[in-house]
């Protein structure tokens, strides 16, 4: 889930309570990365979840990096960006690296990327909590990230903050790094899931 889940997500327990009934969110299964209308309870938030704002998990050969982007206006710092590197550093038998984000925090400081920025997610470019904010991803992130790709390991960026003004989103970089984001606006009727086949025994997520 990419995140921003109901306009104040855990602002009640009732709406916690839908929410779980929906996704079962303390399923090992359901994997959350935080939206900025989901952060208002933390308390409740980890109460339903069980887990942090972020996280690493293994499953079926996939190893997953959920950060939470609203913490530090999107740059990856302190307790985050040290579990990035423990990843990058240790990872050995995984097939892919998926980092997920609500924000698009790899669209600023791509040069073809970041001008296409305010077309592509929900919310703005300026000075404001939920905005998009300029950020560390391509000084301390994506060079971590090259070496994982290198050693043969797939890298996929995953985020979840549009709908709005675009239904999907993909993009490899020259690194063979991949970016896809999803959204659904609850104003269309028309709207589009991201889904992955997985085959475990060929290694491959398509």
């Amino acid at each position: 889930l990419g995140g921003d889940l109901a306009p104040h997500s855990s602002k009640t327990r009732r709406t916690m309570v839908y929410l779980d009934s929906l996704f079962d969110l303390g399923s090992e299964n359901t994997l959350l990365a935080l939206g900025n209308h989901d952060t208002d309870s933390m308390e409740l938030v980890r109460e339903f979840t069980g887990r942090p704002p972020h996280y690493t998990q293994h499953s079926e050969g996939i190893t997953w990096l959920i950060v939470n982007s609203m913490d530090s206006l999107c740059s990856m710092v302190g307790a985050q960006l040290e579990m990035i590197k423990n990843v990058c550093d240790t990872i050995e038998k995984s097939s892919h690296l998926v980092f997920m984000s609500h924000q698009l925090i790899w669209l600023l400081g791509h040069p073809e990327l970041e001008p296409k920025t305010g077309k592509i997610i929900n919310g703005q470019v300026k000075d404001c909590p939920q905005c998009i904010h300029p950020n560390n991803f391509y000084q301390e992130v994506y060079p971590l990230f090259q070496k994982v790709q290198q050693r043969g390991i797939q890298v996929i960026c995953l985020a979840g903050d549009i709908g709005w003004k675009k239904r999907k989103f993909e993009f490899t970089t020259a690194d063979n790094i991949h970016y896809l984001a999803n959204g659904i606006d609850d104003q269309k009727d028309e709207n589009l899931a991201l889904i992955f086949q997985h085959n475990v025994s060929k290694r491959s997520l398509k």
